[in-house]
């Protein structure tokens, strides 16, 4: 009785260790007598080596790994000297296109706020002679000082952009969570900052050229033009009115965007453009009167109501401004559309195609390094070995 029910315990204990064994690995068909040979002391019966994946499985698994990292692949991975020249190359193609109109429209207004020619009359002069000679107004100041200001602020708007999404990108590689969210922050205000003085200089630069350019047109004004200063009080003024276009063509609509997608789920890009142009066209009613005040002070060093009393010095100058206020705003607007509006809507359209073909190269590059790609070039060679010389 005592015998067999330890037999029966020892067979019951066998029969676990076989289970367990095979759970484990070891032998995937190992009898039961292997087992009970084990028990008694046949050490020699114990596998001798544990099973290691097979070369398929290595296979696999660095096919699985290359696999994660070309998904992982994002523009914010792409090489930053790349991503740069993408960006000076949009912004410059983009504002040879929409600089033309703008010339037009910047001519007009200066010649408008010193009294030489109605802003239609400006307009339709300056469309007339350059459809006549086209090649020498590209080579023109008129043109190439207006492609450099708008060159000079995409291409530093979009470079901040990039250093901002670089810098992001790598905070988040060595996950440090309080500097990835201190990052965009940091990064919009020094897009602004940075795009703000480039633009601001460039278009000071620019406005002071064109106010003088376009405001010796009659002998009378020859004789006077040249000899006039700029007043602080009109870079002031020009220089608020950067601060809004800044403020509303490249920071603004990425703000206002992010919040109309979370709030009413609209389409992202759809929205983008939407908020492209109409935030800059929005703005002119804050821009137009800080660029009228800037040339009236300008115009109106030497005029003769500067000899009248304060109270009829503002008087005239309100009346003034009441008077050309709104030809102004009309022309900015009519600038601002193609300038930060569609050439705007276009930046962000070839950039984003730019960074796109990056990625498509980097995917490229890292399948050439699968195990798959690399074995093509080997089976083909052995194909050629393997055929029949003729």
């Amino acid at each position: 009785m005592g015998v067999e029910v330890i037999s029966e315990r020892n067979s019951n204990q066998l029969t676990a260790m076989a289970t367990s064994a095979r759970s484990l690995g070891l032998s995937q068909a190992m009898p039961l007598q292997r087992i009970q040979n084990m028990s008694l002391g046949t050490v020699s019966e114990i596998p001798s080596k544990i099973p290691v994946p097979s070369s398929a499985t290595t296979h696999n698994i660095q096919r699985n790994q290359l696999n994660d990292d070309i998904e992982a692949f994002s523009p914010a991975s792409a090489p930053l000297h790349m991503k740069l020249v993408g960006d000076v190359a949009v912004a410059l193609a983009v504002t040879f296109g929409v600089s033309p109109f703008l010339t037009v429209v910047d001519k007009a207004i200066v010649e408008s706020a010193n009294g030489t020619k109605p802003i239609l009359t400006s307009a339709r002069d300056s469309v007339i002679s350059m459809g006549r000679h086209p090649i020498q107004y590209i080579k023109s100041p008129t043109f190439l000082l207006m492609w450099v200001v708008y060159g000079a602020t995409y291409s530093t708007a979009n470079s901040f952009k990039t250093l901002e999404e670089h810098q992001s990108h790598q905070a988040k590689r060595t996950a440090n969570g309080s500097s990835v969210n201190a990052v965009p922050q940091i990064g919009k205000m020094g897009t602004f900052l940075g795009t703000t003085l480039v633009n601001s200089g460039a278009s000071i630069m620019k406005d002071r050229a064109y106010a003088r350019m376009f405001s010796a047109a009659t002998p009378a004004a020859t004789s006077t033009s040249y000899s006039k200063s700029f007043p602080k009080a009109t870079y002031a003024m020009w220089m608020m009115r950067d601060l809004s276009v800044i403020g509303s063509s490249f920071i603004l609509p990425d703000l206002v965007t992010s919040h109309i997608v979370e709030t009413y789920r609209v389409d992202a890009a759809k929205a983008q453009s939407i908020c492209q142009l109409t935030i800059p066209v929005a703005a002119q009613f804050v821009a137009g009167p800080f660029h009228f005040l800037g040339l009236d002070l300008y115009n109106r060093q030497h005029h003769p109501s500067m000899q009248m009393s304060i109270g009829q010095r503002i008087m005239d100058r309100g009346w003034a401004f009441y008077q050309g206020i709104g030809p102004v705003v009309a022309a900015r607007i009519a600038r601002i559309a193609p300038g930060y509006g569609i050439g705007g809507v276009w930046n962000t359209k070839l950039r984003t195609a730019w960074r796109q073909n990056l990625v498509q190269r980097q995917n490229n590059k890292a399948y050439l390094q699968t195990p798959e790609c690399q074995s093509i070039p080997l089976a083909l060679s052995l194909v050629k070995q393997e055929r029949p010389v003729a």
